[in-house]
């Protein structure tokens, strides 16, 4: 199995008027390097994309990558790009990206352009990003691409937001990662989510679970599903008490509860509603973790003080 570690550059419109509903940003260059299973390097992609919506440089963008107009008018067609970087690729990889926005921005592209290269079924990848502040710091904080390259003195030869040296600093930091770190909390691709009971999604990521449903047509079908509202013990497997909630926090997206499984303690579990990106339909994350009496206790404050709040707007 090979890693392929992805960078994207892309265009968008020069006023929020202009844009095109379905398609926010335009790649205009792809870059990508190819990693064995043991992480050394063994190739690499790069090329222009001719823009076909966007034809004109947002200033930002013409600022950041030191592209110009003429630049783009000697790129080849998406659907070429598209067509050769599959072959590149090969039969058996991963993609590995910093950050999120990538992957996401490459299927809105890929169904503009009615490709579905990349799903659905495609699930797993790794946000570069997220696994480094977690292998150095212990948690998810959203640091920059160059203050990985700083942190481990990697040489910076060439320039920033260019795709082809950006995903070769992203394959570097990649490198250097504990695979434990990697292996562990790797990430889920869900712009085409699962559609059957059977396609969901469980996942034991040693210090939390995660479970990923399929699509519903509204909220109210998602909490009618009994094992959405349910939680089991990540420990024993046995069904646990809830002892209150689920309590939304107002953006009408993240529900909390807190359960006691009688053997290991308190556990806590939070469900996101999610909207799917190709349509009006919505699906549910849910995250299961042990907490402390002093978390537990945190929840539940911020639970009567919610409840509270809305028994006074009932009131008045």
């Amino acid at each position: 199995m090979n890693y392929i570690v992805l960078d994207l550059e892309w265009n968008q419109p020069l006023d929020v008027s202009q844009r095109v509903s379905n398609l926010p940003v335009e790649i205009i260059e792809i870059g990508a390097v190819k990693l064995d299973s043991d992480k050394n390097r063994i190739d690499e992609f790069s090329r222009l994309i001719k823009p076909i919506v966007y034809k004109e440089l947002n200033p930002n963008i013409r600022q950041v990558t030191h592209f110009c107009e003429e630049d783009l008018e000697r790129g080849d067609d998406f659907e070429t790009v598209i067509a050769d970087f599959i072959v590149w690729c090969g039969d058996d990889f991963t993609i590995g990206t910093w950050g999120t926005s990538d992957l996401i921005e490459l299927h809105r592209n890929l169904e503009y352009h009615k490709n579905k290269y990349l799903g659905p079924g495609n699930y797993k990848y790794y946000d570069i990003q997220k696994l480094f502040s977690l292998d150095t710091e212990g948690k998810k904080n959203p640091r920059t691409l160059e203050m990985a390259v700083d942190y481990y003195k990697i040489e910076k030869k060439d320039d920033f937001h260019r795709a082809l040296y950006d995903a070769r600093y992203t394959a570097e930091v990649f490198k250097r990662l504990r695979p434990e770190i990697v292996e562990t909390y790797y990430s889920l691709d869900l712009f085409y989510n699962p559609q059957k009971r059977s396609d969901e999604i469980f996942i034991d990521y040693k210090t939390y679970t995660k479970f990923v449903s399929k699509e519903y047509r509204t909220k109210k079908e998602i909490f009618r599903r009994k094992k959405i509202r349910e939680v089991r013990c990540p420990e024993c497997e046995k069904r646990t008490t809830k002892i209150f909630g689920w309590f939304g926090t107002g953006n009408g997206k993240n529900y909390t509860a807190v359960f006691q499984c009688s053997k290991h303690g308190k556990i806590k579990s939070k469900i996101r509603i999610n909207k799917t990106y190709h349509n009006e339909n919505v699906y549910a994350t849910k995250i299961v973790k042990f907490i402390d009496e002093e978390e537990a206790l945190h929840i539940k404050e911020k639970y009567l003080k919610i409840k509270e709040r809305t028994e006074k707007k009932k009131e008045s």
